[in-house]
This record gives C-alpha cells, structure tokens and sequence, in this order.
C-alpha cells in the first residue's frame, strides 16, 4: 500500500458528519486561550511542564494551529520552535481534514470555503455542479496530497506532482505489483487525470531535465501515450466530463511551450477531439513561438478541422506567410521535391473552413484516392502545387490566390 493510498484511508477513516458552514472552523475563545497557555509553558524551565505543554498541545489538534503558527512566526527560542515544528504538520493535517469535511458537508455550494486550489480551480471549471463533485473527488481520493501542494511553493508541488504522477504512469506498467496477491493496476481514473491537470497547470511549462522523474523528460502530461488513454477515455464517457474539460482548457491556456502544445494538438487530432483548440489558437497567432515548422502546420490544420468561422481571419492573415513548412518529395526522396509554403497550408484549410474544394484551385491533394478521413483530409502535408519547375508551381501558387480574393470579394460585396 503506497503513503498516499495509508493517507486516504486514515482520512476517510476519521470522517464524521460536519457543519457545512466554515464559520463553525472558527477556534473558540476558550481553546485559543487554552493553546497560548500552553505555548508558554514551553519556555518553562523544567522538562516535565515543557513535555507536559508538548502533549496537551498535540491534544487540541487543529485549534492549537493559529497560536503554533504565530509562535514559529514571532519566537526565537530554539527548542520553543523545535517543538512547534514537530507538531505544526498534525494540526494542519487536522485542520485540513475539517475543512475538506465542511465543504463535502455543502452539498447545496451555499458556502465560500477556504481549501488550497479551491479558488483557482472554480475560476477555472466555475461553481457548475460537476465541478464541485469533481474537486470533491478528487478531495476524496490518493491525490489530496498533491492538491494540497498546489498553492504552495513551486518546489514543494514539484515534488508531490511528480511523485504522482510517476506512481500513477508505473501502476498502468504493472511496476508497483510486489506480491502476486495485490490486484490488477487500473491505470489513472478521471478523478486522477483531473488533479494532475490541475497541479501541472500551476506549475511552470518546461523540460524537466534528465533523471528528474522516471520516463519524464517533458512536463506535459500529454506526451505520455499512458496519460493520452485515460484522459481520451474520461473525456468521452466519464460522467464529469464536461468539468474535465473545464480543466483541461484551463492546462491549455497555462502552456506556453511549443512542444507541450503540438502533443496536445497531436493526441486530439488522432481520437478526433477538439479540446485543443484553445492551445492550437495560440501556436496559430504566434503567441506561442518557436520549435519545428510543422508544429505550426499541425496547428494551422487543427485549427480548420475543429474550429469555426470565427477562425478564418486568422487563416487568412497567414497567407502572406510565404515560410517553407515543409518539403514533400511525392514517391520518396529522389524524386521532385514539392515545397509546402505556410500560405499554401493556410490557403487549404481556409477552403476547407468554408466548404470549398482544393482542388478546384489547382490544388493537388496526394491522399485524393485514398479515402475521405480527416486524418487525410487535414492532414498538414496532403496539399501542394504542381509544375515541373518553381517556377511553374509559384504560377499555379499566384493562380490560386487570386481566385481566393476573387471569391472572398463576392462573399463581402453589398447586396444591391
């Protein structure tokens, strides 16, 4: 059994019915006295009384925490603070439990409730009722420990996400099977793909660095093929998946490497889902800048299968883009190269945004007999102009353009 699996089932364990209402958190003026007093005795002069004080202390559990806070704030004796160190982690854990039982207690939202992640996390998804039964969940579940984390330091997250996320990626694997007895790995759940959004939203975009996490190189969930499944899965069928969602336009809207983007881009194009449309806006107009060519192809594509009318000015403005994306040799390498300029790919995906047909623009579409899927249909390379010379294919490329403009003008003319 994993710490955090021992720490689900000491918190469950200790639940009892609670007031909904966080005012009744509040540390009566009898246990505060109480706590001070105590605190006090800590200084005192004979070990029995500063053991004594120790003990008494542990007792009050969660109500002691302001006065032990304020004491490790303001005192400066060594084993004063020693002692309040060691038991700060009980009263806070006691504390937290409380607060997690009040808010699972409002069952009707009535109450604004101070829990780590709680506030960014329904500006995020909003108050909606799935939303609340999701960040209740995940309350509930192996992952409480990280989502305590996440409005704390970097470092600290860090390392409770990592930990896991690891422990979630190795379980898929089978890895943490030790006794033949212990049942089969599940793999992570929609409660599980949540919090690890979640968490990494808060948490810097970029490359982890060799040896930082076992089989993390990068920190976007989504260039693991174990993560890509699940969360596929939650988003499809799990009955919070529109929270999860909530979720994960939240994690798009955090990244801001090109990397993490084109994964995210690259896992919904292949299961034909359109959540990374926010993340594929941005590699598409530029605020997300660098990396290879065709991560802004992928995008420019993405963009047209998934996206609206709205999208088609972004379209258009690339097409003066003339920027190579890529070089497509039909037959394989050693035959006529063809290169596909950014304008040519952003040209296509604007007839096809608009119904249009490519190939009535002198467009060739190398997947033409190969079928109507839109894995071929928008794909980033299926496109290019003909000639037996650039110069031959820049005629067809002009030809094209023109057309474009023609049709765009009768699109926006006054009716008379």
């Amino acid at each position: 059994m994993t710490r955090a699996t021992v720490a689900l089932v000491l918190w469950t364990g200790l639940a009892a019915a609670a007031d909904p209402d966080p005012k009744s958190l509040a540390v009566p003026t009898a246990a505060a006295d109480d706590a001070a007093e105590w605190v006090k005795r800590l200084a005192d002069r004979e070990y029995a009384e500063r053991e004594e004080a120790t003990k008494e202390l542990r007792k009050l559990g969660r109500l002691a925490l302001p006065t032990l806070r304020d004491t490790l704030a303001t005192d400066t004796t060594p084993e004063v603070r020693l002692r309040v160190e060691l038991l700060l982690p009980a009263a806070f854990s006691a504390d937290l439990r409380a607060r997690v039982d009040c808010f699972l207690a409002d069952d009707a939202g009535k109450f604004e409730h101070d829990l780590p992640g709680a506030k960014s996390f329904f500006a995020a998804t909003g108050r909606t009722a799935a939303a609340k039964q999701l960040f209740s969940d995940m309350l509930r579940s192996a992952n409480r420990e990280m989502l305590v984390a996440v409005d704390a330091p970097e470092a600290e997250l860090f390392e409770k996400y990592l930990a896991r996320r690891n422990e979630l990626n190795l379980s898929v694997n089978g890895a943490v099977i030790i006794n033949r007895g212990n049942p089969a790995p599940t793999g992570p759940t929609a409660i599980d793909m949540a919090a690890l959004l979640f968490a990494e939203s808060a948490l810097p975009d970029k490359n982890m660095g060799v040896g930082v996490g076992i089989g993390v190189r990068n920190i976007s969930l989504l260039s693991n093929y174990n993560f890509q499944n699940a969360l596929r899965t939650a988003l499809t069928s799990d009955a919070r998946k529109e929270a999860l969602a909530a979720v994960l336009d939240h994690w798009m809207d955090s990244r801001v490497q090109p990397q993490s983007i084109y994964s995210a881009i690259s896992f919904m194009n292949r299961y034909n889902l359109p959540n990374a449309l926010p993340a594929a806006r941005k590699l598409l107009t530029g605020k997300v800048a660098g990396g290879p060519s065709i991560y802004r192809g992928h995008a420019i594509a993405y963009v047209a299968r998934f996206g609206t009318a709205a999208d088609l000015p972004t379209l258009e403005a690339i097409h003066d883009d003339k920027g190579v994306l890529t070089n497509l040799f039909v037959g394989g390498v050693g035959n006529k190269r063809h290169v596909i300029q950014n304008r040519d790919l952003a040209l296509v995906m604007s007839l096809l945004l608009t119904k249009q047909n490519p190939t009535e623009y002198g467009i060739v579409n190398r997947y033409a007999n190969s079928g109507v899927s839109d894995s071929l249909k928008y794909n980033y390379a299926a496109y290019h102009f003909d000639g037996d010379t650039p110069e031959e294919a820049d005629e067809k490329r002009d030809a094209a353009f023109k057309k474009y403009a023609e049709w765009k003008a009768k699109q926006t003319k006054p009716k008379k």
